[in-house]
């Protein structure tokens, strides 16, 4: 369940926030399709190493956290001109993400509890 539960809280996260912030920026909000692939992406790529340890409510987080990070992500990618890079933030992101969880018992991979 919570391999179901984090990319779609990242989707909807990422695609929200882009939406968000394409109307702050350009004065209409503006869905973007591959902004939401992407922060699936990252969520799926967030929750992969914590699925068997974390809770169902955990793993909602963990992937609006990794649609969040993909967001801030790609903007910074695309502010530095590396456009062709862009696909690696959303790997980043859920990497980032998903090593940093912390699971029911209060560990976490960089705890050393889940080794």
């Amino acid at each position: 369940m919570n391999t179901t539960l984090s990319p779609c809280a990242a989707g909807l996260t990422g695609l929200f926030m882009k939406a968000a912030l394409s109307k702050f920026k350009h004065g209409h909000r503006n869905y973007n399709l591959m902004t939401f692939g992407n922060s699936v992406l990252a969520g799926l790529v967030a929750i992969t190493s914590a699925c068997s340890t974390v809770l169902p409510w955990a793993a909602l987080i963990i992937g609006a956290v990794a649609g969040i990070v993909y967001n801030i992500g790609s903007q910074v990618w695309a502010a530095a001109a590396a456009a062709s890079l862009l696909s690696l933030a959303s790997s980043a992101a859920g990497v980032l993400v998903g090593e940093l969880h912390i699971d029911e018992k209060g560990g976490g991979c960089m705890s050393g509890r889940a080794w």
